[in-house]
């Protein structure tokens, strides 16, 4: 697959996507506490408005996405030197995961 370009010449940063079961859902937020600098969450109340002015810690951005609290959840961290960006949102078949690279 070949790069995409924006206007600018720029390309744009890598993404993708699937659909997680509750297992490999935990198996994913495990994982990002235990192997990255995390950096914050940006919680999603709806599909225009977002939970407060800024980020959350990873403990409470958990705690909502895994109870159902919140529409979805952005998680921003830093791994092996690239930042990433997964998002989380519910869907009727699981957690849909969206994730895109930065610093590439």
């Amino acid at each position: 697959m070949s790069e995409v370009e924006i206007e600018g010449g720029a390309p744009l940063p890598e993404l993708s996507e699937g659909l997680l079961d509750d297992e490999a859902l935990s198996r994913l937020l495990d994982d990002i506490q235990e192997a990255t600098q995390f950096i914050g969450a940006v919680i999603k109340q709806a599909p225009e408005r977002h939970v407060g002015d800024g980020m959350v810690g990873f403990e409470v951005a958990r705690r909502l996405f895994e109870g159902r609290e919140v529409r979805a959840v952005q998680l921003r961290y830093v791994f092996d030197g690239v930042q990433w960006w997964d998002t989380l949102m519910w869907t009727p078949g699981g957690a849909r995961l969206v994730r895109i690279g930065h610093d590439r």
